[in-house]
């Protein structure tokens, strides 16, 4: 009776490695795994996985995990989004100082992006200032955590060569910069860009308090670390107005902290060397954060 059982033990045993012989003939030959017959060998990772298998048992263990389906990567998408509209449409009239320094005109796409926003949309023939003056300026900077990461600006032409050296060489120096982006990223709101201390230029707008036309409309003027930097104007009773109001810390110019700019900063040497005002320097008013070159206009 035992040899009965064994026999059919062994009968059994026989009819299943059979029956997945058949149905793998191309995966199974003398105990091994064979893949150079199969779409495995095309997906490294799955020939990964299946590697060393020698026996039956390991490999209907492995079986499913090797045919799982595999993911392909997704591509970068491009941080910045003016980068990301202009992409490499327009190489041919860029302009580079050195890696990821550089000005080019605006894209059909950026063009749009901005329109509405930091562009007055409507009738661009009464602005100061067309798209066809403006240059997007990609730069790489430090941040306030010591990192290096990319920033961008729109300027006027007149002014993109000048913001692209004074920038490779704040970059040198790893003078710390938190963040330049598109006024746009915050709907062309200025204090709201200021309070985030985004570093930014071009914003057709009026002089904060006034219908005068700042010379951000003109891309001609650049605020820097504004949070940290700010506008002030006085009353006639003496008081001072502090914008945005989440600097007033940083209004008394006395006092020592970082990320100040005064007359001994780098930033300071490095923009009135390049023929800019600084408003640090102004009488009725005070513009910490504020360089301006207008006589390029």
């Amino acid at each position: 009776m035992t040899i009965l059982i064994i026999l059919a033990a062994i009968a059994v045993i026989a009819g299943i490695i059979i029956h997945f012989a058949r149905a793998n003939p191309s995966r199974w030959t003398g105990q091994k795994i064979v893949d150079s017959q199969t779409k495995d060998t095309e997906n490294p990772s799955i020939a990964a996985v299946c590697a060393g298998v020698s026996t039956l048992a390991q490999f209907a263990r492995k079986e499913q995990e090797c045919q799982a389906p595999q993911t392909t990567p997704r591509e970068a998408v491009p941080r910045l989004t003016g980068a990301g509209l202009n992409g490499t449409s327009l190489l041919e009239e860029r302009t580079t100082l050195s890696r990821g320094f550089y000005f080019e005109p605006l894209s059909d796409r950026l063009r749009r992006y901005m329109t509405g926003i930091s562009f007055p949309s409507g009738d661009a023939g009464n602005l100061a200032v067309t798209l066809d003056d403006l240059r997007y300026l990609h730069i790489m900077h430090y941040d306030f955590n010591g990192n290096q990461t990319e920033g961008e600006l729109i300027c006027n032409k007149l002014i993109a060569k000048d913001l692209a050296e004074i920038f490779y060489e704040l970059y040198t120096q790893e003078y710390p910069i938190e963040k330049v982006l598109l006024i746009d990223k915050y709907n062309g709101n200025d204090t709201a860009s200021m309070e985030d201390n985004n570093t930014s230029c071009f914003n057709y707008r009026p002089v904060e308090g006034t219908k005068n036309l700042s010379k951000h409309a003109l891309g001609l003027a650049i605020d820097i670390n504004p949070l940290y930097n700010p506008y002030i104007t006085y009353n006639s009773d003496g008081t001072r107005n502090v914008s945005p109001s989440a600097s007033l810390a940083y209004a008394e110019r006395s006092h020592v902290f970082s990320y100040k700019i005064d007359a001994q900063d780098l930033c300071y040497r490095l923009f009135t060397e390049h023929g800019f005002t600084w408003g640090g320097n102004w009488n009725s008013v005070k513009d910490y954060q504020h360089f301006q070159k207008t006589d390029a206009f």
